[in-house]
């Protein structure tokens, strides 16, 4: 169980890492591109940061303690992970003077869910 929990959060960092490396690169290079997919291009750099954080605590979890982390604690990690990413999301849109959208926090907590169902059906 350990070891597929440690593999399970080496796929999701890296799944996570392109998602968030690729949306934010075609942002940077195609810059019409977020005019014309808004909402894909503009929230999914949630989705791969979300999908980043629960598994890189869960891998360090399981590497020190040496023993398979508990859906308890997945779950944790998830909600911990969604309350960080909801702080960074409102402070960013507060210091940019941006208006708020739902979208952004939809991403990241769908990101989240997908994570604890990857670890719940292992």
């Amino acid at each position: 169980m350990i070891k597929q929990q440690r593999y399970a959060s080496i796929f999701l960092l890296i799944l996570g890492s392109a998602i968030w490396g690729s949306t934010l690169w075609v942002r940077m290079a195609y810059p019409d591109l977020l005019v014309v997919f808004p909402i894909y291009f503009g929230s999914a750099p949630n989705l791969g940061t979300s999908m980043m954080m629960a598994p890189a605590l869960v891998f360090l979890s399981t590497y020190l303690q040496k023993k398979a982390a508990s859906l308890k604690w997945i779950g944790s990690c998830a909600i911990f992970t969604s309350f960080c990413q909801i702080l960074s999301e409102s402070y960013y849109l507060y210091s940019h003077q941006v208006a708020f959208q739902w979208i952004d926090i939809l991403y990241g907590i769908v990101g989240l869910v997908l994570v604890v169902l990857v670890y719940y059906f292992l």
